[in-house]
């Protein structure tokens, strides 16, 4: 998946991580989560809302990336 639009402008993991989890890959998504943690994407503040994560909510890699991200709440 290219990085870049035809623009040239920078599109943030998180919303390949969308993609992907929409497209049912699970660790493609979080390797995604986990690039636009490194790159302190602001996106990454809407995990715990966004009902798109849901069903990834409960995996230990999803997890992690909640209490690396300031959501220890999330984590059961």
């Amino acid at each position: 998946m290219a990085q870049n639009v035809d623009s040239g402008r920078h599109v943030p993991p998180y919303v390949f991580a969308l993609v992907h989890s929409g497209l049912e890959q699970p660790d493609r998504a979080l390797d995604r989560l986990k690039q636009a943690y490194a790159e302190r994407d602001t996106m990454l503040r809407d995990l715990e809302a966004v009902a798109h994560w849901d069903r990834m909510r409960s995996g230990p890699r999803f997890e992690g990336l909640m209490r690396r991200t300031a959501h220890p709440e999330s984590v059961s």
